[in-house]
């Protein structure tokens, strides 16, 4: 996402002064959607009143670097109820003392070209 078509535009702008011959207009383009939470940090923990069910958001590119290690602390949660990570900055109560956000926490750019 690079903000919209004035992003675009910009970007192009670039190109065209650095590599003008990648400056011609796209050929295709997709949106995206980029979610992080309030706080910017991941959810790990289970749902309020349903211990059963486990929430993992490792929140968009973010998450990505760290897919390794999600996925071995959400193993180890729903093989063995527990994991030998430090996970408590990952909780949802965090949540619960925070002022109400204005934002949903998703970032969405669509525009087709």
């Amino acid at each position: 996402c690079i903000g919209g078509v004035r992003g675009f535009e910009r970007l192009r702008g670039f190109l065209g002064r650095h590599m003008p011959e990648a400056a011609s207009p796209p050929v295709r383009s997709v949106g995206c959607i980029y979610t992080v939470t309030p706080d910017e940090h991941f959810i790990i923990d289970t749902l309020p009143g349903m211990p059963q069910v486990l929430v993992v958001s490792p929140c968009s590119g973010h998450g990505f670097k760290f897919a390794p290690a999600i996925g071995e602390i959400a193993a180890d949660l729903v093989t063995k109820g527990a994991t030998g990570h430090d996970i408590s900055l990952f909780s949802m109560a965090r949540f619960a003392a925070a002022p109400a956000i204005a934002s949903s926490g998703i970032v969405e750019f669509k525009q087709e070209f």
